[in-house]
C-alpha cells in the first residue's frame, strides 16, 4: 500500500508540473520521445491526459513528425499514409492513454478490461475493412 501512495504522489507531482509549465510542455515530451523511442509513450500520454483532460490529452499526443517527414520523403502514397495513420495513431494513443490513466485499477477493473478489449477488436475490424476496401497489401 505504501508502494501505491509513493506512485499516486509521483503522479499529482508531475501532472501538477505539467499544468504548470502548459501544453508546450506536455508536447515537448511527446516530441522528445519521438527522438529518443527508449522513453515511455505510454507514460507521457498517461501525464498529458491526466493534466490537460482527455481531449487535449490526446490531441497532443499524436504529433508523429519524423515518421510524417520519413514517409514525405520516401514518397509513401498519401491515401496509404492517411489509412495507416489514422488506425494506428488514434486507437494506440487512447489506448496507451486510457490503460496508463489509472494502471492499478485498469488492472483489476473488469469494466476497463472489456473496453480495452473491444477497442482492440473494432480496431482490428477497421484495419481489415479498409485492407480490403482499398486494396492494401
Amino acid at each position: 500500500m505504501e508502494i501505491q501512495l509513493l506512485i499516486d504522489s509521483f503522479i499529482k507531482s508531475i501532472t501538477s508540473y505539467l499544468q504548470v509549465f502548459g501544453i508546450p510542455f506536455g508536447c515537448f515530451l511527446i516530441i522528445l520521445e519521438s527522438i529518443i523511442p527508449v522513453l515511455p509513450l505510454g507514460v507521457f500520454v498517461a501525464f498529458n491526459m491526466m493534466a490537460f483532460g482527455n481531449f487535449i490529452g490526446f490531441i497532443m499526443s499524436s504529433p508523429a513528425f519524423l515518421i510524417n517527414i520519413a514517409c514525405g520523403l520516401a514518397n509513401v502514397d498519401f491515401k496509404k499514409f492517411l489509412v495507416s495513420l489514422l488506425i494506428g495513431k488514434i486507437s494506440i494513443i487512447y489506448f496507451w492513454g486510457f490503460i496508463s490513466k489509472s494502471l492499478f485499477e485498469s488492472i483489476t477493473d473488469i469494466k476497463t478490461l472489456i473496453t480495452i478489449s473491444i477497442l482492440l477488436l473494432i480496431s482490428y475490424l477497421i484495419s481489415k475493412f479498409v485492407n480490403k476496401k482499398l486494396r492494401i497489401e
